[in-house]
């Protein structure tokens, strides 16, 4: 929010709210995922399928997520 002291006109109470309002519309969202080489990964998968598949699951599931998450912050709305 800008500061009243600042130059330029004078903000008022209801500029202010208008201001919070937008923020308050606003959002982010955080995604964490493993790093493959620095940390295991899908380790009781990688029993089965082998280290390799289980990494590229890993991935392949981390882009599908990075994708859908992409997908909401382009919408106009999001309820």
């Amino acid at each position: 929010l800008a500061d009243s002291t600042t130059s330029g006109p004078p903000i008022t109470t209801s500029d202010k709210r208008s201001n919070l309002e937008m923020l308050s519309k606003q959002g982010a969202i955080a995604v964490f995922v493993k790093t493959p080489g620095y940390s295991p990964l899908k380790t009781r998968l990688a029993q089965s399928v082998g280290t390799v598949q289980a990494e590229q699951f890993h991935i392949l599931s981390a882009k599908a997520v990075a994708a859908v998450v992409q997908s909401v912050a382009n919408q106009k709305s999001v309820t």
